[in-house]
C-alpha cells in the first residue's frame, strides 16, 4: 500500500511539470513543503551579519502569478539591470530590426575626379564600430574610403565636415561617479564613435630596479598623452594608479612595481571621442589615396554651417538590434547601451538629450501599468546611482518581453556566456539573467528554466552591503532554494535517493 503511494505521488508531480496544462498541480505534500522553502528564504536574506537590503520577485513564466514575493514594491538602486529597460524600451519604440545609420553627404559637384565642395559625415552614434563586439573601425573606414572611389572621388576639394550637432549633449549620464569617468566602461557617447572610446594601457615592470616601468598602448589611437612616473622596485607590493585628466587625454602613471611582477592592463576612457574617429578616419583616407585640399573639421553644438548639402551618396547601417542586442543584455556593455539611449532620445528631439530618450523610457513604464513612484531612470546603463526601480516592475518586463523569441537568448547564460559565464555553474536549471554590479548594489533578473519543463521568472536585487562574496553566497542558496522547491524532477530524484 506505501508503495502505491509512493507511485501515485511521483505521477503527481509530474503533472504539475507538463507545460501543456493551464495550471500546475500540487499534492498536499509539496505544499507543505513550499512552506519549509519559503521559511528558508526568509533565513536567508534575514542574516543579522548583514546589513542588505533586499528585494525579490518570483513569477510563474507562463500564468504570470506570483509565486515569491519580498520588499517586491520597494526601490532598489538597479546598476546594469537598468538595460533591461533600455532594450525593452528600444525594441518598443524603434523595432527589433533597428539599425544604427552613418551618412555620407556631399556639396558642389564631382569634376575629372574631384569633389568641388565638402563630404559631410553625420550619424546617430553607431557603438558597433570596434573590433572588440563589432567590425574594427579601420575596416569599416577602409569600405566607406571605398564607396567614395565608386563615385571616382580621388580629391576632396575642401573639407571633411563631422557633423556632430544632432546630440546637444554628449559626455556622460547624470549620477555618473565622477571617479568611475576615466576608465572604459564610463566612456563618453556621440554621434561619431569608434573602438568603443577606450584604449587599453599595459603596464609591465622594468628589468632593473629604480628605472621607470614600461607602457605600452595599442596601436592606432591618438591624442593622448602618458606622463610616467611610475618605478620599478623589488619590495614590494604592486602600487600603480593611474589617473586621466578630467578635461583632456593626459593619462599619469604614479607608484611603484615589484620587480618581475606580471603585466597590468586597463582600459582608459578617452576625451572627446569624435576627435579620435577624425584621426583614424584620416589615416585610412590617406592609405587610401584620397587626397584632401582643405581639413577634416567638426562641426559641433551651435555652429553654423553655410554650404549648402546637395546629395547623400550613401548611408552606412549597423547590423540590426536583434544581433547586438548580446552586447547589452549578455556582455552589459554600457556605450552600446547609452547610445542605444540617444537613438531613442533622436526619435523624440533633434537636436536630442539624454533626456528625451529618458522621456521615452518613462512612456515605456506607463505602457507596462508601473505604479507611480515606482521608477526613476537617469541613463540608459545603469551607472547613474539616480535609477531607481522595484523588483516586481523587472518581473513585469521579462513577462512581457518574452513573447519576442530572440530576447530570452539576448542574456548571460550560467556557466557559459557573458557576465554570467563564470557564475551558477553545475546548478541543476537554465538561467538566462541580467547580472547589475556597483559598490553596495548586487541585482540578478532573469529567466530560470527548470529540468521539468517549467520556467520562472525573478528579479533579486540587493542594495546597502559592503561583502559581496557573501551576497553572491546568498543569491546563489536562492536560486538553489527555488529549483529544490519548483522543479518537480528535482523532487523525483530526491525520492529515488531516498
Amino acid at each position: 500500500m506505501k508503495k502505491n503511494i509512493n507511485v501515485l505521488f511521483l505521477l503527481f508531480i509530474l503533472i504539475g511539470c507538463v507545460r501543456e496544462k493551464i495550471e500546475y498541480v500540487f499534492p498536499s505534500e509539496r505544499i507543505s513543503l513550499q512552506k519549509i522553502n519559503t521559511d528558508r528564504l526568509l533565513q536567508i536574506i534575514e542574516d543579522p551579519l548583514t546589513t542588505a537590503h533586499w528585494g525579490i520577485s518570483v513569477y510563474d513564466a507562463e500564468q504570470g502569478r506570483p509565486l515569491y514575493l519580498h520588499n517586491q514594491n520597494k526601490l532598489f538602486t538597479p546598476a546594469s539591470n537598468e538595460k533591461i529597460i533600455t532594450a525593452a524600451s528600444a525594441i518598443n519604440f524603434l523595432g527589433k530590426d533597428f539599425q544604427f545609420e552613418t551618412t555620407f553627404c556631399k556639396t558642389g559637384e564631382i569634376r575629372d575626379s574631384i569633389l568641388i565642395g565638402d563630404i559631410v559625415i553625420s550619424g546617430n552614434g553607431d557603438p558597433t564600430i570596434n573590433k572588440k563586439r563589432g567590425v574594427g573601425s579601420y575596416k569599416i573606414f577602409s569600405i566607406w574610403a571605398d564607396s567614395l572611389k565608386k563615385y571616382k572621388i580621388k580629391k576632396i576639394d575642401g573639407n571633411i565636415v563631422l557633423d556632430v550637432r544632432n546630440f546637444s549633449d554628449y559626455y556622460w549620464g547624470n549620477g555618473w561617479c565622477w571617479d568611475d569617468l576615466m576608465w572604459g566602461y564610463s566612456s563618453e557617447y556621440a554621434p561619431l564613435q569608434c573602438e568603443e572610446n577606450a584604449m587599453r594601457l599595459w603596464i609591465t615592470p622594468s628589468k632593473s630596479i629604480g628605472k621607470s616601468v614600461n607602457i605600452s598602448a595599442k596601436k592606432n589611437f591618438f591624442n593622448y598623452n602618458i606622463i610616467n612616473k611610475g618605478t620599478t622596485v623589488d619590495s614590494i607590493k604592486n602600487r600603480i594608479l593611474i589617473n586621466r585628466g578630467i578635461t583632456d587625454n593626459n593619462f599619469y602613471i604614479t607608484g611603484e612595481m615589484k620587480k618581475g611582477s606580471k603585466t597590468i592592463g586597463k582600459t582608459i576612457a578617452l576625451k572627446s571621442p569624435v576627435e579620435q574617429f577624425r584621426e583614424v578616419f584620416r589615416e585610412v583616407i590617406s592609405q587610401k589615396n584620397i587626397e584632401i585640399a582643405g581639413k577634416i573639421i567638426i562641426l559641433r553644438n551651435d555652429e553654423i554651417y553655410n554650404n549648402q548639402v546637395s546629395d547623400t551618396l550613401f548611408v552606412w547601417r549597423s547590423a540590426p538590434l536583434t544581433d547586438f542586442l548580446p552586447a547589452i543584455l549578455a556582455h552589459s556593455d554600457n556605450l552600446y547601451s547609452e547610445s542605444l539611449l540617444m537613438a531613442l532620445s533622436l526619435e523624440n528631439a533633434n537636436p536630442a538629450k539624454m533626456k528625451d530618450g529618458i522621456a521615452l523610457l518613462n512612456s515605456f513604464a506607463k505602457i507596462n501599468s508601473f505604479k507611480r513612484n515606482s521608477y526613476n531612470f537617469s541613463d540608459g546603463s545603469g551607472l547613474s546611482r539616480y535609477n531607481k526601480i522595484t523588483p516586481e516592475n523587472l518581473t513585469k518586463i521579462l513577462y512581457s518581453m518574452q513573447k519576442y523569441s530572440f530576447w530570452k537568448s539576448s542574456f548571460a547564460k550560467n556557466g557559459s556566456k557573458g557576465t554570467l559565464k563564470r557564475r551558477f555553474k553545475n546548478i541543476s536549471a537554465n538561467m538566462y539573467a541580467k547580472t547589475g554590479s556597483m559598490y553596495g548594489i548586487d541585482c540578478l533578473s532573469g529567466y530560470l528554466e527548470l529540468s521539468c519543463g517549467r520556467e520562472l521568472i525573478f528579479s533579486i536585487m540587493v542594495n546597502n552591503f559592503t561583502d559581496r562574496w557573501r551576497i553572491r553566497q546568498k543569491m546563489r542558496k536562492i536560486i538553489e532554494t527555488l529549483i529544490i522547491n519548483y522543479d518537480g524532477n528535482y523532487q523525483i530524484r530526491q525520492q529515488a535517493v531516498k
